[in-house]
């Protein structure tokens, strides 16, 4: 699937493009481990912005053919100014660029490689009586991080049940 961050795009497949990420992770104190590859970045990018679209939200789409839910028709943010139906909220896109970042710091990623979609496994070994014992870590990738949750609360008539997050039109 090719990275396509267009708002105009109706087969668009990311909330943000790799240059607003950057901009957003380069202010931040703590988010040192922001990758230097492009192609690691789209990887994320991609993911977050699927994973986040399948949340539910209650949205009307600009189209009906638009692969993403957002942008999205008679949108207001928390201060009540109406969000242009060509604009990706800032909430959702700082929820992307969060939930993106989340992979990487569950380690999903090893050397610039992206790992298993699904979950990566990692060997730990250790002796006992010179018997080795191995334990299975795995990693789920289809749970929202508490830090995008957090901006998607942010959005206005949000409300949280169980992994689900949805979204009122005004």
């Amino acid at each position: 699937m090719a990275f396509n961050s267009s708002t105009t795009d109706l087969t668009a497949n990311s909330f943000v493009t790799v240059t607003e990420a950057d901009a957003y992770f380069s202010d931040r104190f703590g988010y040192e481990k922001w990758p230097t590859s492009s192609k690691i970045k789209k990887q994320l990018l991609l993911m977050a912005s699927l994973r986040i679209n399948q949340e539910s939200f209650n949205t009307t789409n600009t189209t009906d053919d638009r692969e993403l839910q957002f942008p999205a028709k008679t949108l207001t943010n928390r201060y009540g100014v109406v969000i242009a139906d060509t604009v990706v909220p800032d909430e959702i896109k700082n929820a992307t660029y969060l939930q993106a970042y989340s992979y990487l710091r569950e380690g999903l990623f090893d050397n610039d490689e992206l790992a298993d979609l699904q979950m990566v496994s990692s060997l730990s070994e250790s002796t006992n009586d010179g018997s080795r014992s191995y334990t299975i870590k795995k990693i789920q990738v289809d749970v929202i991080c508490a830090q995008a949750k957090t901006q998607l609360k942010l959005l206005p008539g949000i409300w949280v049940q169980g992994n689900k997050v949805g979204y009122i039109k005004r």
